[in-house]
């Protein structure tokens, strides 16, 4: 079974070209103030277990850079020594 040949170009326009809109307009926010404050006291929650693995993190980090300046013979005495004029 042959196909019968293509009868010629076929141009498809690009997507890139097609008019896209992406506005948002946001015209009403109506939270009873309950919700809200509900809303926030669960944003204060959730913030104390990132704020530990952010100080965590942040420590480990510290201890690394210690380490390798230590590795290299600087230590908080020489580093402070070198700031004096």
């Amino acid at each position: 079974m042959s196909y019968p040949p293509p009868q010629g170009p076929v141009y498809v326009e690009p997507v890139y070209r097609q008019p896209v809109s992406n506005q948002v307009v946001i015209s009403k926010i109506d939270i009873p103030f309950w919700n809200l404050v509900g809303f926030m006291i669960k944003l204060a929650v959730a913030a104390i277990p990132a704020g530990l693995v952010v100080m965590i993190v942040m420590a480990i980090f510290t201890g690394c850079m210690w380490a390798t300046l230590a590795m290299f013979g600087l230590g908080v005495g020489s580093l402070l020594s070198g700031l004096s004029y």
